[in-house]
Formats: structure tokens, C-alpha cells, sequence
């Protein structure tokens, strides 16, 4: 009976080198976190103040420029206009394209540039596709253009690697910028440049 009777002597309390060992390994993971947490926070804010000079830049040089998370959207309208049902670059847009491209190459951090094409929202009669063959048809059309540039302000090897292509349709298939439009007219047939300078953001 004495020897089931519970007491200080016979309970197998956590040594002190125990607890200062617990206490250690908590303390260092909760200053881990914390260096994690700071440095993240930081990069974050470089980021934005990264993507805030960029959108300045272009501002200044008369293009419109949306900051969005890590992303600098470029829309190009009346910048990058094609005619109706057509895809192919004039030599104002060319012109354009090359202004924009010499601020794009101001910022080697950027990680991709996301040509993104649009058709305005008039149904062609006869092919339900057409709208989005013609967005990716200007979205392709800029790609090259930037692809193949020899006076844009970069060597096109540097620029090559962050191209990729999004081909989205007619504008509703967005939510768009209080200021942008959806009138089917000129300006509605345009491509947006996205310039992302985040690691892991996918659009």
C-alpha cells in the first residue's frame, strides 16, 4: 500500500537541463519565424517599391501602369491598336513598343513579361472563337516583336527566357480597372504588358 502512494520522491519530474533544453529549442524556433517573418516582410516592401518606380517610369513616358501584388500591369491602349479583325502591327505601335521596351530593360529584376492580348467584345457571326484566336493572335504579335527587338534598349537574349504569352479574349473576361473600357472600340483591341517581379505569383 505505502509503495502505490504517489510523492515527490517517486514522480519523474522534467529535469531543469530538461526544461532549459525544451525552453531553448522554442525559444530558437519562435526567433526563426520571427527572422522569416521580418525578411519576408521586407522583400515584400522592396518588391512594391520596385514595382511603384517602375509604374513612375512608364507614368512619366505617357503609358498607363496598374501596380497589382508583385505585378506592374501595362495596359497599351491607344499605344498598341490593331484594326478591326486584324492583328498585325503598325509602325506607331512598333514605335511604342520600343519605348516600352527601354524601360523594361531599366529593370533586369523583373522575372517575366506577360504579353497579354484582347479583342474587343463584338461576337464575330460565324466562329465563337474568334474573339480569343485574336487575342492570342496580338498577344504573339507583341511577343515576337519584343522577341526579335535589336533597338528596344536590351539584348534580346536577356529579355528571351522572361517572354510568355496569354491569349484571354474579349475584355469581360476580366474584372477590369474602373478606368478601362468595354465600348468594342479601338481601344478595346490592344494587348496589356505585365511586368512580374514575384517568385512565386502566377497569373
Amino acid at each position: 500500500m505505502h509503495d502505490s502512494v504517489l510523492n515527490d520522491e517517486n514522480i519523474g519530474w522534467p529535469s531543469y537541463v530538461d526544461f532549459l533544453t525544451s525552453f531553448a529549442f522554442v525559444l530558437i524556433m519562435f526567433v526563426t519565424w520571427s527572422v522569416n517573418l521580418i525578411a519576408g516582410v521586407e522583400r515584400d516592401q522592396a518588391i512594391h517599391t520596385a514595382l511603384e518606380k517602375i509604374s513612375r517610369q512608364f507614368t512619366h513616358a505617357g503609358f498607363d501602369a496598374v501596380i497589382e501584388g508583385k505585378k506592374v500591369r501595362i495596359p497599351l491602349r491607344n499605344k498598341v491598336v490593331f484594326k478591326e479583325g486584324q492583328f498585325e502591327l503598325n509602325e506607331d505601335g512598333k514605335a511604342h513598343l520600343r519605348e516600352a521596351g527601354r524601360l523594361i530593360a531599366a529593370d533586369p529584376d523583373v522575372k517575366r513579361i506577360i504579353v497579354m492580348g484582347y479583342a474587343d467584345r463584338v461576337q464575330p457571326k460565324h466562329d465563337e472563337f474568334r474573339n480569343w484566336t485574336l487575342s492570342v493572335d496580338r498577344a504573339e504579335a507583341v511577343l515576337k516583336f519584343l522577341y526579335l527587338c535589336t533597338d528596344c534598349g536590351y539584348k534580346p537574349q536577356d529579355i528571351r527566357p522572361k517572354l510568355v504569352l496569354h491569349g484571354v479574349g474579349d475584355l469581360d473576361s476580366r474584372q477590369l480597372q474602373a478606368s478601362e473600357q468595354t465600348t468594342g472600340d479601338a481601344g478595346d483591341r490592344r494587348v496589356d504588358i505585365v511586368l512580374d517581379r514575384g517568385d512565386d505569383d502566377r497569373p
